[in-house]
Parts: C-alpha cells; sequence; structure tokens
C-alpha cells in the first residue's frame, strides 16, 4: 500500500488505517532518514489505539511501552511497543535491556525504527518506508 502524504495530519489519518491492520505478535520495522515522518507515523498508530500519552522518539530512552485503550480485541493485543534501535549496537544489548522479550510477543504489537542491521526480512511482520519527496510531501509504503 503506498500513500503520498502532504501534511502531517495526512500522515496520521494513513497510520490509523495500516494501525487497524495490525496485530498481537507484528513486528514493524520502519525506513526513512531524519526528519521523514517516523515519529509522526507512531503519534497515528498510537491514536488508533487511543494511547494518550504524548508519543515521542525513544531514540535516548531506547523503548517505551504503551497500554493499548482501544481496539485491543480486534488486534488480539494489549500493548505497543516503540524502540528506537539507533543506539542498539547488535542482538545481545537487545537481550541485556529485556526486549527481546517482548519482540514479537503474542500481545505487544512492536514498531522499530531505525532498526539497521539487526533485523532480518524473516525478524519482521512488515516493513514501512518513509521517503522525503520534499519539505512538504512524504512517500510512504507500507509492506
Amino acid at each position: 500500500m503506498r500513500y503520498l502524504s502532504q501534511k502531517p495530519k495526512e500522515t496520521i489519518a494513513f497510520a490509523k488505517r495500516v494501525a487497524s491492520r495490525l496485530r498481537g505478535g507484528d513486528v514493524v520495522v520502519f525506513a526513512g532518514g531524519l526528519g521523514s515522518g517516523k515519529t509522526t507515523f507512531m503519534k497515528g498508530v498510537a491514536k488508533f489505539f487511543c494511547i494518550r500519552q504524548v508519543i515521542q522518539s525513544p531514540t535516548f530512552v531506547i523503548a517505551k511501552v504503551y497500554r493499548l485503550k482501544r481496539n485491543t480485541a480486534r488486534a488480539r493485543a494489549t500493548h505497543l511497543l516503540h524502540i528506537d534501535a539507533y543506539r542498539i549496537m547488535g542482538r545481545t544489548q537487545l537481550s541485556a535491556l529485556g526486549l527481546d522479550d517482548l519482540i514479537g510477543a503474542p500481545g505487544v504489537i512492536t514498531c522499530i525504527e531505525n532498526p539497521k542491521r539487526l533485523f532480518r526480512k524473516s525478524d519482521y511482520t512488515h516493513r514501512i518506508a518513509l521517503q522525503l519527496v520534499n519539505p512538504e510531501r512524504r512517500l510512504i509504503v507500507f509492506q
């Protein structure tokens, strides 16, 4: 599914459509450079599940876990795990942080920014690529 977003509101609306397809156990990786809209996309996913906390990139804290407030039966999930792997050097570091056990867990939808070389295609369920077309437009591809 491809979408050309021209405003953050449009990115959020598209992310809500994508979120309706996510299920517990899904692992979603994000590909996209700085400013491509990854965090804005995550805000849309959180809105779909009625998460009221402020959604920020977990670059410095590495991971944030949110409890889903709505659509939990449909998604067969109770939590959203948001990871920014920018500072993670390898899978052993994920294990040391206790994240390896949560990634792909049945009741958890996992979204990972900057997955680098940590994940092979067989490690994730979906890939979202965000590309900055110009300062106002982003091409979003959900696979």
